[in-house]
């Protein structure tokens, strides 16, 4: 996406908006799902394995690092401190099939991030110093690394998209219908999901205030799309919870349309 010169800025940003809305409807899911499995190499090392509850917490920023980890099932927060915020900054949730804490070890030796289990978790952790050494000698290894940063920087930019383009109805219809999707518990009951989140976390992914995410998770409830509760969202139907985001991101290419037509 090209800046015009000859184009007044306004004209400009009204089309990349229509651009990357065009992007964002070809999309189904706030983050993608497209995980590589785990190579030969490096599933055959000796991983230890572990079960997280709730709050448990996997490392934190500034500690030395000695492991990498390998979320199994469940679902991770990461976050970091930041300057002037009494609260940590969530960075990204970590969803299974997905490294944890591999950054630092590639790079640095100490944690830029701490994380913590959102729900009961199953992890894998392996030896920093084998994580490198199979990373040096393995093209295969290699390359199912470098996939896991290719989604991530993929994650990075629809989010992006999402909180410059979107409304905030749209940032977190998106958000629960992603994260019930791939890290919800099933209840037993059909369609029915619960995710294992704040409405203040949630708020902070979707780049919203908690007052705002409070009032439209309310309105939500209304339509009955889901039940609050204390640190966790039970949606009480799945597919109308996608509906609903599919209705959202259609709305945008309706006045669009309107408007070629006016």
């Amino acid at each position: 996406m090209d800046i015009n010169a000859d184009e007044h800025p306004r004209d400009s940003h009204a089309r990349l908006k229509t651009e990357m809305w065009d992007k964002l409807g070809s999309c189904e899911s706030v983050f993608l799902s497209t995980h590589v499995p785990v190579p030969a190499p490096l599933a055959d090392l000796p991983w230890s394995h572990q079960t997280l509850y709730r709050g448990a917490e996997i490392f934190r920023e500034g500690q030395p690092v000695e492991s990498v980890y390998y979320l199994e099932s469940g679902l991770v927060k990461l976050s970091r401190k930041w300057e002037g915020s009494q609260r940590p900054l969530i960075v990204r949730l970590v969803r299974p099939g997905e490294l944890v804490g591999d950054r630092p070890a590639q790079t640095r030796q100490v944690r830029s991030h701490s994380a913590e289990a959102l729900a009961t978790s199953r992890c894998a952790s392996l030896p920093l110093n084998d994580f490198q050494s199979i990373g040096s000698a393995s093209p295969e290894v290699l390359f199912w690394i470098a996939s896991q940063v290719e989604q991530r920087l993929a994650d990075a930019e629809r989010r992006v998209a999402l909180i410059a383009f979107a409304q905030v109805d749209l940032r977190l219809l998106s958000l629960l219908a992603d994260i019930a999707g791939v890290s919800g518990t099933q209840l037993g009951l059909p369609e029915h999901v619960n995710i294992p989140i704040s409405q203040a976390d949630l708020a902070q992914l979707a780049g919203a205030t908690r007052e705002t995410a409070s009032t439209i998770l309310n309105a939500f409830e209304w339509r009955g799309l889901l039940r609050l509760g204390r640190r966790q969202i039970e949606v009480l139907s799945l597919e109308a919870l996608r509906q609903a985001v599919q209705d959202e991101q259609a709305g945008p290419k309706k006045d669009r349309a309107k408007g070629a037509h006016a």
